[in-house]
């Protein structure tokens, strides 16, 4: 059991996981019905059954970044990282409201995020329970605030 956590965690830190194939259309469009929810913690410990699927997460915390926008699972083990965000209501929202800095930034800021990854990526942290997995995708698709969280 622990060569396969060490497997795992070196894996995880090596750089790209998965890179969405060259030949699948990356540009598809999904209906509401074909992604398929999930928890963070299934994702994050076999992300490869996810690469270039359409998903969603729930309770993830959203906010505006320099290139676009971010969402992050509370422990911060799952990033989605996005150069726009929709719908146009929600991506306003967020850029208004959702300052870290501000003390209502997890209850103001929680989402449902529905996404199809383009790359997913290990990023150290400094010990092995501070490992993050970086997904990176051309738009993030955020619901109205959540009330429940699966993280």
């Amino acid at each position: 059991m622990r060569a396969i956590a060490i497997s795992l965690a070196l894996t995880m830190i090596s750089g790209p996981l998965y890179a969405a194939d060259s030949n699948k259309n990356p540009e598809k469009s999904f209906s509401y019905s074909d992604y398929q929810r999930i928890k963070t913690t299934d994702f994050y410990m076999n992300p490869g059954l996810y690469a270039n699927k359409p998903i969603s997460f729930s309770g993830l915390v959203c906010q505006k970044v320099s290139d676009g926008f971010a969402c992050s699972s509370t422990n911060n083990r799952i990033i989605v990282l996005a150069p726009d965000l929709a719908p146009a209501s929600e991506k306003k929202l967020i850029s208004e409201r959702c300052n870290p800095k501000d003390k209502l930034f997890y209850s103001r800021c929680k989402r449902t995020i529905l996404f199809v990854s383009s790359s997913i990526e290990g990023q150290k942290g400094e010990n092995y329970n501070q490992q993050s997995l970086v997904i990176r995708t051309k738009i993030i698709n955020a619901a109205t605030l959540d009330e429940e969280s699966e993280n």
